[in-house]
């Protein structure tokens, strides 16, 4: 058995944990807006601090094999560069998304704010958007590694994820902003 197959292997795992970190945090935003009471929002809420297990191992096992690769096979092409930009932005944002989950969660069924007003504390639009981008971002990443495309390709097909990502984002975006704006006009 060859240490590059291990490193590879070790690899694909941190990849599908990853992709598990990203499915906990879905299916909690999705649950967490649905919660009516505070004893759901602080279930949910747990559900989320998963994520703060499984992202730090994923992320060790994604960056440490893929960087003895790097090291002894590929070197620095443009595709395995671009991936680890994209999977430097995914960190980075997932642990913002992490963060905002488990702390707003634990403040919310303190202080028992459900449906519009967790979304309120929350920022949901806005978290579910770029959990929507990182998904998509890592679905880029996972193609640039298994096509392996030359070139300028590379951040293309990354920019290109990126955009669907936030692209699917706008329309709970726009829903909200309207739906703020009409509960403002009803006040008045």
């Amino acid at each position: 058995m060859r240490l590059y197959s291990v490193a590879l292997f070790l690899h694909v795992v941190g990849a599908m944990l990853l992709f598990i970190t990203l499915t906990v945090e879905g299916i909690t935003l999705r649950y967490l807006r649905r919660a009516t009471t505070a004893d759901q929002v602080q279930v949910w809420g747990s559900v989320a601090g998963l994520t703060g297990v499984i992202g730090p191992v994923s992320a060790i096992l994604v960056i440490v094999p893929g960087l003895y690769m790097l090291a002894t096979t590929w070197g620095w092409v443009a595709w395995i560069a671009t991936g680890l930009v994209g999977w430097l932005l995914i960190v980075v944002l997932g642990t913002f998304i992490g963060i905002r989950l488990n702390r707003g969660a634990r403040t919310a069924a303190g202080q028992g704010l459900t449906g519009r007003s967790l979304e309120a504390s929350l920022g949901y639009p806005l978290l579910l958007a770029l959990w929507q981008t990182l998904v998509a971002m890592a679905l880029g990443i996972v193609f640039l590694m298994t096509v392996k495309p030359a070139g300028g390709l590379p951040a293309l097909v990354l920019v290109v994820a990126a955009a669907i990502g936030l692209a699917s984002g706008v329309p709970q975006l726009r829903r909200t902003r309207s739906q703020n704006t009409a509960n403002k006009e009803s006040l008045t």
